[in-house]
């Protein structure tokens, strides 16, 4: 901005820099700009004091949490068919999985079936080697593929995802857990015949289900004094 005491040259040279006529336009373009940062300022005063009183915003909900049912049965029909499918799609994976494992290995079945096309397949004459041609051809291909012809799809992630958003929208205390109702009531009970502190102050219970006649006969005596082990012996036929 100009100065207070610059000369006049100066002046006209700060005002053309600034693509500005002369010093009454140089005073409007102040005055304009300072009501504009006053205007800014009210504006941010007004957004600061109301933001308290803002209401937060509404979490984005599901898009399954709008389906409506006529009935719990027919919402609880809906969720076990979902847990159907998806179970479906989880056995395809495992058994993928299990193809691609027995693939690797030697001696299993699918290994030796895949060895037998690939040597069929080299023993073939090169000049008429037309393997490509037909439809067959990739049946073959995908039988001795590496994957074992068969990967996971995208289609199937996406739909495993769609799955489980509508069972944690519609039954959220089930995710997760497994899918055989009877293995959720199972109670666990330690059926043991000694406890760990009982070992601790008769180590001779160890074993003593394993014993034989001997050692039993030894353990008894070896209650009593001497005087009564040689009557108890006696009676021992």
């Amino acid at each position: 901005m100009i100065e207070l005491g610059a000369d006049r040259e100066t002046i006209e040279r700060t005002l053309t820099e600034f693509q500005i006529k002369n010093v009454l336009d140089l005073e409007k373009t102040i005055f304009t700009l300072n009501t504009k940062i006053e205007k800014t300022k009210q504006k941010i005063l007004a957004a600061s004091s109301n933001i308290d009183e803002m209401e937060e915003p509404q979490a984005k909900q599901s898009k399954f949490s709008k389906m409506a049912f006529e009935s719990d049965k027919e919402m609880y029909v809906f969720v076990q068919n979902v847990r159907k499918l998806k179970q479906e799609i989880l056995t395809k994976k495992m058994v993928r999985k299990q193809r691609k494992q027995d693939m690797a290995k030697r001696r299993t079945a699918a290994g030796q079936e895949r060895m037998r096309i690939i040597s069929q397949l080299a023993r073939k004459e090169k000049g008429n080697d037309d393997f490509g041609m037909r439809d067959e051809d990739w049946d073959i291909y995908k039988t001795i593929s590496k994957d074992g012809g068969d990967s996971d799809s995208e289609a199937e992630n996406e739909k495993l995802l769609e799955f489980d958003e509508i069972l944690r929208t519609h039954e959220p205390s089930e995710l997760g857990d497994c899918s055989q109702p009877g293995e959720a009531h199972q109670l666990h009970i330690g059926v043991e015949m000694f406890r760990g502190p009982e070992l601790i102050f008769k180590p001779y219970m160890i074993g003593s289900q394993e014993a034989g006649l001997s050692e039993v006969i030894a353990y008894v005596l070896s209650l009593f004094n001497p005087d009564d082990q040689l009557k108890l012996a006696s009676n021992v036929v």
